[in-house]
């Protein structure tokens, strides 16, 4: 089996652990990446490009088949392993100060640079989860390819409402490709890898470890022209990102949020020091020259929610729609006391309020409109 230059660079990459700059060098020194793989302990040590202990635990760990390894999980799993060289790594991700080495692409990359992340707080509000998504969603039917990092909260939201509409999304993963992270997010994964890509610079088998993610963010923010910060803690992923993105010249906007929720802290941080607050997804579009896309939306009436249903079924779930709001999520308790329905005539009336798509379901049993 023929093992090409770009697997041996992935392997380089996974054992070695060097920055980007660091990578070359070593190369540079050994005339060609494989021989650079292959060097022995007295030939790394020479480069004064890692101590001596970590020479030896480079040699300790390495594997002389570890790229063919790579080669046949690529082969078998439908992933292409891009490297700076390839014309198709993003131009965007290639000038950024520390570029991954290697990227693990399961899908296609968008061929344009015109893309926006869309970060914030796992622990979201109903109110940051609604923004996300319709956020995702007006700015990708405009044509920007949606950026974030496929956890749970804001992250899940941007992707969805990206690909509501069949927009192109990317996940930036914080783990191996194979590892599905958070496990609840598979079929979504399974959704962004065809209208766009799952990518990172991990691999294979890389568990979604603590210190990984912040050398996530930094793809995310390379990967974009401007950051959108839609609630962030002060001490957070989301800072992290759009820390990156200042440092890198890129733009970054911010959704204003309640100053009593802990998620508007960092956000309200990040416009102070003169991020731009945004109200509306035009106020990010007009930066792009782009226009905000007219959805048509469907016209479903109500009298067809209720076409079939006994009387007694069709007033209690006219109560709980009147006690439901489009902004802020209810608990099943506050629902119970604002409607004055039992508990169980209550969970029968919103599971099919959800399969009609009047209601959905969020994060701690709360509900919402839609």
């Amino acid at each position: 089996m023929i093992c090409t230059e770009r697997y041996y660079l992935a392997a380089l990459n996974a054992v070695y652990n060097l920055t980007f700059n660091k990578t070359q060098l070593l190369i540079e020194h050994f005339g060609s990446v494989i021989k650079a793989y292959e060097a022995n302990a007295q030939e790394l040590a020479s480069t004064h490009l890692m101590t001596t202990e970590k020479c030896s635990r480079i040699l300790a760990s390495r594997k002389n088949e570890y790229p063919y390894i790579l080669k046949e999980f690529c082969e078998n799993n439908g992933v292409a392993i891009l490297t700076t060289d390839d014309s198709n790594y993003p131009l965007q991700l290639k000038n950024i100060q520390n570029p991954p080495s290697v990227l693990y692409v399961k899908g296609t990359l968008p061929f344009t640079d015109m893309a926006v992340g869309v970060v914030g707080s796992r622990k979201a509000t109903s109110y940051g989860l609604k923004v996300a998504s319709t956020f995702a969603q007006d700015l990708a039917m405009a044509g920007l390819t949606v950026i974030s990092g496929g956890a749970r909260g804001i992250d899940t939201a941007a992707h969805k409402g990206a690909l509501k509409k069949e927009g192109k999304t990317i996940a930036v993963l914080g783990c191996g490709i194979d590892i599905i992270y958070p496990y609840e997010n598979a079929d979504l994964f399974k959704q962004i890898s065809k209208n766009g890509a799952i990518i990172t610079e991990f691999p294979p088998e890389t568990e979604p470890l603590a210190k990984n993610f912040p050398a996530r963010n930094r793809i995310i923010s390379g990967l974009s022209q401007g950051i959108l910060v839609v609630e962030a803690a002060r001490k957070s992923g989301a800072m992290i990102t759009a820390e990156f993105a200042l440092d890198e010249g890129r733009e970054v906007y911010c959704i204003p949020g309640s100053i009593f929720s802990p998620t508007s802290v960092g956000t309200h941080s990040l416009i102070k020091q003169g991020a731009k607050l945004v109200q509306r997804p035009e106020d990010i579009l007009e930066d792009f020259h782009l226009l905000l896309q007219k959805q048509t939306k469907e016209i479903v009436e109500m009298p067809d929610l209720f076409s079939g249903m006994s009387e007694d079924f069709e007033i209690n779930t006219k109560k709980v729609l009147n006690v439901l709001n489009f902004n802020e999520a209810k608990t099943l308790e506050e629902i119970v006391a604002d409607s004055r329905l039992s508990l169980k005539v209550i969970s029968s009336v919103l599971l099919n309020l959800q399969v009609n798509g009047y209601v959905a379901e969020q994060i701690g049993k709360r509900y919402i409109r839609l």
